[in-house]
């Protein structure tokens, strides 16, 4: 788990991805709620394009929830973290709250990745290349792109399933 604005959520994708270098499947699936500032910004399009050239991973989804929805697996796994914290209740420091995460659910861990303070500058690499001015990107509601067209990213703005995606190159 990772929280914080975009540059330090799409470090901490980056660097999970980079952890799992060994991993045979190649389509990433996102689902998470409509928070703007973590997921939809340059930095998350910019990191997608990246995993897609370099033949890290084959294809993206990242879909978001309709505002007032977002009850899925996500929301039951922080209730469970939230209970064990009023249990425990010593979460003085980070180490602790790594630590909390990790054992509130003893028949199948969580899992946290410690980045140490070590966040890479994305938003700078993604000024470079991505203007998300003409995406409308606070009313995406989907997000695509895959290996098949390398530097486009498709763009849903309505829960609409059969509603066109738009595709802007990069």
């Amino acid at each position: 788990m990772c929280s914080g604005g975009g540059n330090q959520m799409a470090s901490c994708l980056l660097r999970t991805i980079n952890g799992f270098h060994h991993v045979k499947k190649k389509k990433m699936v996102i689902w998470n709620d409509n928070c703007c500032g973590q997921f939809k910004n340059r930095m998350m399009i910019f990191l997608y394009l990246y995993f897609i050239a370099m033949g890290m991973i084959d294809k993206i989804e990242h879909t978001f929830l309709m505002v007032g929805h977002s009850f899925g697996s996500a929301d039951r796994d922080f209730a469970v973290i939230q209970h064990r914290w009023k249990v425990t209740s010593n979460n003085q420091v980070l180490e602790h709250v790594a630590t909390g995460i990790e054992e509130a659910r003893p028949t199948r861990p969580f899992k946290t990745f410690r980045m140490g303070g070590k966040f890479f500058d994305i938003d700078e690499a993604a000024s470079l290349i991505i203007n998300t001015s003409k995406l409308k990107i606070s009313k995406t509601t989907w997000i695509m792109a895959e290996k098949s067209a390398p530097g486009v990213v498709e763009i849903r703005e309505s829960f609409n399933e059969i509603s066109d995606f738009k595709s802007y190159k990069f």
